[in-house]
């Protein structure tokens, strides 16, 4: 496979741009898990979020259940021993008090979760991988289902990471928001400009970064594998689950997002460069004081991952 930066000559795929995605495959995807932050420090302005995030995305496409309706399943079955503080509801019940609000029982050996309706215990339901789309949990909307043609990418997915497993050819064609990015502060069409400046080639097809993403809007009418939140306006490109893993393209938007409701429960990997202004560098710095109030370095995956490229930085923190 062959790389191209800004209309730059065809070359191997640098040390930089092979760290960035090695580290979104990599990365740790266990939900739910103990939050982790990672602030990847850059010498110069680059694509390096958007490669992260296609990493992350190159990971779940090996995976059986990365896609829309069981990521929620599997978030309604994560709730077992906490269902009591969380609330799901039923919108298709047409009696008004059965659709909920039900707190999550157990999960039954087959795999059925099992609900109780919070005000009558007795009255219990099930919810399998084919209907967990009917339940929704207090607060957040309906879960969506991107229908679109399959990616047309597959041939230089598969070959985008070095000894990485196969991918799932059904993934394709399937939508999934565990992965988001967060684009620039300057807006969509700022994001997507950087990005496209990144082209991978393989004897079968030539692709810019942009399109390998599948962000809805970039790539109309195909499975979208990546959501997108505009951080100048604060909207997402559709309505994703929660995602596992959002990953940030700046500082300015690193602290837009960092405190944000949506994701206190999500990994954020943040990546920004050091040619910048004092005063925005000097405001990571204290809000990273205020993060050591609750977070810890985490040491274990820091020395589990490969040494970065000279002259970028690499810190992650790890919620007590």
């Amino acid at each position: 496979m062959q790389f191209s930066e800004s209309n730059s000559a065809w070359q191997a795929i640098p040390h930089w741009a092979l760290f960035a995605i090695r580290l979104g495959y990599v990365w740790p995807t266990c939900w739910p898990s103990n939050r982790r932050i990672c602030l990847i420090s850059m010498p110069c302005d680059s694509a390096a979020a958007g490669l992260v995030a296609l990493g992350a995305m190159r990971r779940r496409l090996e995976c059986d259940d990365a896609n829309e309706l069981a990521s929620h399943f599997q978030r309604l079955v994560a709730l077992v021993g906490f269902g009591n503080k969380t609330f799901l509801f039923y919108p298709k019940e047409t009696k008004p008090k059965a659709r909920g609000p039900y707190v999550v029982d157990c999960l039954d050996p087959s795999g059925m979760l099992w609900v109780k309706l919070a005000s009558s215990p007795d009255v219990r339901r099930t919810i399998s991988p084919a209907t967990a789309n009917d339940w929704k949990i207090q607060g957040d909307p309906p879960v969506q289902v991107l229908a679109g043609d399959q990616i047309p990418y597959g041939d230089l997915y598969s070959c985008l990471v070095e000894n990485g497993d196969a991918i799932k050819v059904s993934n394709l064609a399937r939508s999934d928001s565990g992965i988001c990015l967060a684009g620039r502060v300057t807006g969509e069409t700022s994001s997507k400009g950087i990005l496209a400046g990144v082209r991978f080639k393989t004897e079968s097809s030539t692709v810019d970064l942009s399109q390998l993403l599948t962000i809805q809007s970039w790539s109309p009418g195909k499975a979208s594998r990546v959501s997108f939140l505009n951080t100048r306006i604060g909207e997402f490109d559709r309505n994703p689950n929660q995602p596992r893993v959002v990953v940030v393209d700046g500082d300015a938007a690193f602290l837009k997002v960092i405190d944000k409701d949506e994701f206190h429960q999500t990994d954020i990997i943040a990546v920004f460069h050091r040619a910048i202004e004092r005063d925005r560098l000097e405001a990571i710095g204290a809000k990273l004081v205020v993060l050591g109030q609750w977070y810890d370095n985490d040491i274990e995956l820091l020395s589990s991952l490969a040494a970065p490229p000279r002259d970028v930085t690499l810190s992650i923190l790890q919620r007590r």
